[in-house]
């Protein structure tokens, strides 16, 4: 499999690259990428300007508190 999908690795080395395109693709997009102090992957947050601004046209909804 790692002949054909290549090394988990490979792939975390490739994120940073990864999140230039996607915001270069989709212009005002939020892309955060962390990492742990030794240079390893912690987690991704995307976020596609087009969802964002989708967003603004949703009618606000009041429900009931629990």
């Amino acid at each position: 499999m790692s002949n054909i999908n290549g090394s988990y690795e490979d792939a975390y080395v490739q994120l940073p690259q990864l999140c230039t395109d996607l915001v270069e693709a989709n212009p005002g997009s939020i892309i955060v990428l962390d990492r742990t102090a030794d240079n390893h992957f912690q987690c991704l947050f995307i976020c596609y300007a087009a969802s964002a601004n989708g967003f603004g046209d949703c009618r606000p909804v009041l429900a009931p508190g629990s």
